[in-house]
């Protein structure tokens, strides 16, 4: 009796600790995800229209299955970086997926896949658009030399100012 009095209590105060992580570990999420939302609104200057729609990309890349890994408030700090690398509202939400695609595929973080896209479409003056572009292009030419993706986007970004200055797209 006793013993299985002190069995039942056990399970069903480990049910509800387990059930109290999830729930706080679920409102973390929703807060973080948040939180980046506010960073992209100052920092673009977005309007209450552009934020719901930031908001509906950022979720929409965090559930699209060819970005493995990715999750929406991972979308919405590469949307951030973006912003922060002088993008626009719109070009960052074109930019968020490329940006993702180069993370994945070059195996680095966000902000590192931010700084080579926005380098390469600030540096010759792209819209977001072709950030999936730049991505397939710092890509292949990875695979072509001995050299991987962040050294390509080193190399671009080098190369991008005297490119510029002589007039090279």
């Amino acid at each position: 009796g006793l013993r299985g009095a002190v069995l039942a209590a056990g399970t069903a105060f480990l049910g509800a600790t387990i059930a109290v992580q999830g729930l706080a570990g679920s409102i973390s999420l929703a807060a973080d995800f948040e939180r980046e939302l506010n960073v992209f609104r100052v920092t673009a200057g977005a309007s209450a229209d552009e934020m719901e729609r930031v908001g509906e990309v950022a979720r929409e890349l965090g559930r699209d299955i060819s970005l493995p890994g990715v999750s929406a408030i991972d979308a919405a700090q590469a949307m951030s970086l973006l912003a922060r690398a002088g993008l626009d509202v719109g070009d960052a939400l074109e930019a968020a997926r490329g940006t993702l695609q180069l993370a994945t595929a070059a195996q680095i973080d966000n902000a590192q896949a931010t700084e080579l896209v926005a380098n390469a479409l600030n540096a010759f003056r792209l819209d977001g658009t072709e950030a999936t572009r730049v991505a397939d292009l710092l890509a292949g030419a990875a695979n072509e030399s001995q050299g991987s993706i962040l050294d390509m986007g080193i190399a671009l970004r080098q190369a991008a100012a005297a490119a510029s200055v002589v007039g090279i797209s």
